[in-house]
């Protein structure tokens, strides 16, 4: 029987052998979950950088999902910290006093090693000595870490004693990139993303690892020779041993005093049941998050149906990404439209639009062809350049110049009944009006 499962000793009935399980958990030895509930995996108490307090110089960068391949990060994307930048993340979910051990997950930009990252611990007061983390010193809470340039995640070798129910900041200042008598330079332009960080419970601060009796004996072993802990600090992860299965669904079960609920989005997730190991919903279509509670970078329209592709012109947006309610593109200069896939009104040529050349006659062109549409005036052609049939002038001059077209009295003007010419023309030198009768009229 696995204890950790259970309330307390007495453990079970002495009649049925029933367990008196802890909440939310099932079966004769506590060993199952209510359905609609789940085991927390190691990495649970996740905070996106992207969602953190950013200092000068950081901003967000959204990453879109590409179909059929797992992501390597985790959320929407990453903040993207510059040397000497900040980022602070608010820590108000400890459910349970002990040593946590701190994954920071990153992308690095650059060849070499970020050679100084301070990390503070901001509590909100004095420790009292008789709390759990009663023997913590100031100099606890502050030190250095590196960033390798060929890894994704670092994991200090410190531990931090967090206390349940206590609001906590973890701030980060990336001091250095590179020391300042290297001969290679360009640390003025050092990046690094920072995914998110997680705190993951350390197996050495639970009694059920360190009671000093056979079964935690077992349990501390089996725990370190399955590398439990290094499964869970990749994005991307083998598949976890049933060993290392058991060992962190009682972990879960003690620092959660029970199984944890799956809250899944009614609208993003096809189903109210979560993965009984880690909790993630089944999400509809486009639809990411472990509760399938947001669009996936790329999408937007957050429902019932799941998310829509932006579907943003590569020629015309500045990015693929796009407004998550309206799902309007961000346009390049010139480009129009929900996708950024055409011309403003009066222009054409789509990508390198350009004014409609329409002599001041119409007011729109044909977007693929530039050949106006609607010439006002009397006036035709692709540029409304050339008076109509039974009109004459010269439109290009336009009206302030007395061109504008003027109807054939042929003997009367077009529309009259009394039209008998397909064309006239104004003679130069005596400006007389010289009509091109039909045949059998003169």
């Amino acid at each position: 029987m696995t204890t950790d499962l259970v309330v307390n000793q007495p453990n079970c009935s002495m009649e049925s052998g029933q367990c008196r399980c802890r909440s939310h958990m099932a079966g004769r030895q506590c060993t199952q979950v209510e359905s609609r509930y789940f085991f927390m995996a190691l990495d649970h108490f996740l905070y996106e950088a992207e969602l953190a307090k950013m200092g000068q110089g950081c901003k967000l960068e959204t990453r879109e999902h590409q179909q059929g391949r797992p992501a390597s990060w985790t959320g929407l994307g990453f903040a993207r910290v510059p040397e000497g930048g900040t980022l602070e993340f608010l820590i108000t979910d400890i459910p349970y006093s002990m040593e946590y051990d701190l994954l920071i997950r990153y992308e690095s930009q650059m060849p070499r090693d970020w050679e100084e990252v301070r990390i503070t611990i901001v509590r909100p007061g004095p420790i009292p000595t008789s709390s759990p983390c009663g023997n913590t010193i100031p100099d606890d809470d502050r030190f250095l870490v590196s960033l390798p340039a060929g890894a994704r995640f670092m994991v200090p070798p410190r531990a931090l004693c967090l206390e349940q129910g206590v609001t906590y900041t973890l701030r980060f200042e990336f001091r250095r990139y590179q020391d300042a008598n290297s001969v290679l330079n360009g640390a003025a332009n050092a990046l690094l993303l920072v995914d998110s960080l997680a705190l993951m419970p350390r197996h050495s601060s639970m009694e059920m690892f360190t009671a000093g009796d056979v079964a935690s004996n077992n349990r501390k072993q089996n725990f370190e020779r399955y590398r439990c802990h290094e499964r869970a600090k990749s994005v991307t992860r083998p598949m976890i041993s049933d060993t290392c299965d058991k060992i962190i669904t009682s972990m879960s079960a003690i620092i959660n005093d029970g199984a944890l609920p799956c809250n899944c989005d009614p609208q993003g997730s096809i189903s109210a049941m979560c993965d009984v190991r880690g909790g993630q919903c089944p999400c509809r279509p486009s639809v990411i998050g472990q509760r399938c509670d947001q669009c996936a970078p790329g999408t937007y329209g957050f429902g019932p149906s799941g998310c829509i592709a932006c579907g943003c012109s590569l020629e015309g947006a500045v990015t693929r990404l796009c407004d998550k309610f309206t799902g309007q593109c961000q346009c390049r200069p010139g480009a129009f439209g929900p996708r950024c896939d055409g011309c403003q009104s009066g222009h054409w040529g789509f990508p390198n639009c350009r004014l409609c050349q329409c002599n001041g006659h119409a007011d729109q062109c044909d977007q693929r062809t530039g050949a106006c549409i609607n010439c006002r005036d009397n006036t035709g052609g692709d540029k409304c350049d050339r008076c109509g049939n039974g009109y004459y002038g010269n439109p290009i001059l336009g009206k302030a110049a007395n061109g504008e077209c003027r109807p054939c009295q042929c003997p009367e003007g077009p529309n009259s009944g009394r039209h008998f010419a397909a064309s006239c023309y104004q003679d130069n030198h005596n400006r007389q009006i010289v009509c091109s009768c039909n045949q059998g009229y003169t």
